[in-house]
């Protein structure tokens, strides 16, 4: 990790002094002749967390007063957390409970996946709720939750949620195809009983005559 820096140079200045420290008020120690408009500060120098780097300006009346700007470096990501998935009446539908926190940077959000495919964002108030899943199809699903700090990281809990398809679905399809069948074979035993009757009428005019 580095971190690039530049600042105006007037015209009248000979010299300029840097440092980088974990004091927000620290006059700056490090000279630098001839003075720079920028500066790469590498790695070696820098750890996650705050720190403040310090610049101050010669001319030749003397050195003007110190400038202090904050820099923060944030690699780590969010907490581990865990996923919590609860089903509803409906059993398509999951509530679904995640939480986690960045001491440094904070949460910026979640995206939530199921099976491998983003199916949505959430900011960090609406996962303070609990959020709610809909549609899921019977059968096994992996749900991710991704959580993001503001500077990018990400920290991912995953949980399986097995969806049961409804008994009372299953119930009337099954009733409606056995009232199907019954209507059909009621249609099927009443033409055989009018084909019946009409062979009966027909033997009978054939006696009349």
């Amino acid at each position: 990790t580095t971190v690039s820096l530049s600042w105006g140079l007037p015209n009248d200045v000979t010299r300029i002094a840097v440092d980088i420290s974990d004091d927000p008020e620290m006059e700056p120690q490090t000279p630098v002749n001839p003075p720079v408009e920028s500066m790469t500060i590498s790695s070696d120098a820098l750890r996650d967390g705050v720190q403040y780097f310090h610049i101050q300006f010669k001319n030749a009346t003397g050195w003007g007063e110190t400038t202090h700007r904050k820099i923060m470096i944030d690699i780590l990501p969010p907490l581990p957390f865990s996923v919590t998935a609860r089903a509803e009446n409906n059993p398509g539908d999951q509530h679904l409970e995640f939480k986690t926190v960045d001491e440094l940077s904070g949460i910026f959000g979640y995206i939530i996946i199921v099976d491998g495919v983003e199916v949505d964002e959430v900011s960090r108030n609406e996962a303070e709720l609990e959020y709610r899943l809909q549609g899921l199809t019977p059968g096994e699903h992996i749900v991710s939750v991704r959580a993001f700090d503001r500077a990018g990281n990400m920290t991912e809990s995953s949980t399986r949620v097995v969806i049961v398809g409804s008994n009372k679905v299953a119930h009337d399809n099954f009733l409606g195809k056995l009232l199907s069948t019954l209507f059909l074979l009621v249609i099927a035993a009443l033409l055989i009983h009018i084909a019946r009757e009409r062979e009966r009428m027909a033997e009978f005019e054939k006696r009349l005559r």
